[in-house]
This record gives structure tokens, C-alpha cells and sequence, in this order.
């Protein structure tokens, strides 16, 4: 999605904006904690993404970003014009989000991923409870591909 979404951003002429791809890079660190069948490893299959992807931001504005996001997402200084949160659990996600918050303005597009996904039970219960405090409202789902945007509410 890195790669996509500098593209992206190539043609629409925003030479300005970077990407900045938070992961592991090796896979999954923890089990589920609500009980899914998300367990240590998975999504490791790509063993030379993070070289890939460092290749590619030679040419496109893609910077990886390795290691465990609540603690690498603190790099971020600026303000964000465009998040996606594809981290899989709830407990990982809100860490990230309470982070990068003050660099959030009611402008920002939130993406997050598996929204109501059975693998991933955890994210659904923490997009709506978001929502149902009025710190995001909802822009458009995609619910076939488990997707929601938000704008934060601010202010």
C-alpha cells in the first residue's frame, strides 16, 4: 500500500508529501489479545520488504519505518495530512493514534484497515467506540474490503 499510495502522491504533483511506512517487518510480535487466530509471525512472508521498499524511496516518496509503530511512530513531527492504520489490533492501533494525535487536524484523512474483518475482532469494537465519543466521524466505508474514513473532530 506504501508503494500505492507514493505513487499517488507522485502523480497528483504533492512532491511536498512523504510516506512513511510503519511495520514490523518481520511479521506480527504478539498473538490477538482478544482471542483471533492473529498469532506471533503472521504476515511474515516477505523477508526483504523493508530493502524493497528502501530501494523504492529512491524514486518515489516512501521512507520505511522498522520496528514496532507505538514506539517508531514517535519520529513524526509535522502535521499529518493522510493516516492509515492497518495494525491489525486494537491495542497497538490506540497507542499509535494517541501518539500521533496532535500531529491530526480536522483536515486529516484517517484510513484504517479491518474494520469488521473476522481475523482482526478487535478493531471494529475500537473504530466504534471512537466514534460513538465524537473523535472521529465516519467519511465513507468500504465494507467489503473492511475499510473506514474518518476526519477527526478537533476543536
Amino acid at each position: 500500500m506504501s508503494i500505492k499510495f507514493a505513487y499517488a502522491l507522485r502523480a497528483l504533483g504533492h512532491a511536498d508529501k512523504t510516506i512513511y511506512a510503519f511495520d514490523t517487518f518481520e511479521g506480527l510480535q504478539m498473538a490477538d489479545p482478544s482471542g483471533g487466530p492473529l498469532t506471533i509471525g503472521s504476515y511474515a512472508d516477505n523477508h526483504n520488504a523493508f530493502e524493497e521498499l528502501t530501494r523504492w524511496g529512491s524514486v518515489i516518496p516512501v521512507v520505511p519505518m522498522k520496528g514496532d509503530a507505538r514506539e517508531t511512530c514517535k519520529a513524526l513531527k509535522k502535521p499529518l495530512s493522510f493516516v492509515w492504520l492497518d495494525i491489525d489490533f486494537d491495542v497497538l492501533m490506540a497507542p499509535v493514534l494517541d501518539v500521533i494525535w496532535p500531529l491530526i487536524s480536522v483536515d486529516t484523512v484517517l484510513g484504517i484497515d479491518d474494520v469488521g474483518r473476522p481475523e482482526t475482532p478487535s478493531v471494529l469494537p475500537w473504530v466504534d467506540k471512537l466514534t460513538s465519543q465524537g473523535r472521529l466521524t465516519e467519511l465513507e466505508r468500504h465494507p467489503g474490503n473492511f475499510i473506514r474514513f474518518f476526519r477527526a473532530n478537533k476543536g
